[in-house]
């Protein structure tokens, strides 16, 4: 096996270590923003049900 051979595989399996983590960093970085809009969403739908409530109300 020359050199350029071994210089290649290593250099194949280091780029695919450095995207495997890039990969795994951005899935987590998804579900935690996925998780902040969930809680978003539920406290937009708060607001709108306390202001039809407000707006409901007998006067």
């Amino acid at each position: 096996m020359n050199k350029y051979m071994l210089a290649t595989i290593i250099l194949t399996a280091a780029v695919s270590l450095v995207l495997l983590l890039v990969f795994t960093s951005l899935q987590h970085h998804n579900q935690a923003v996925e998780s902040l809009f969930h809680e978003t969403d539920i406290l937009h739908q708060q607001g709108v049900n306390n202001l039809y409530d407000f707006i409901l109300s007998p006067k």
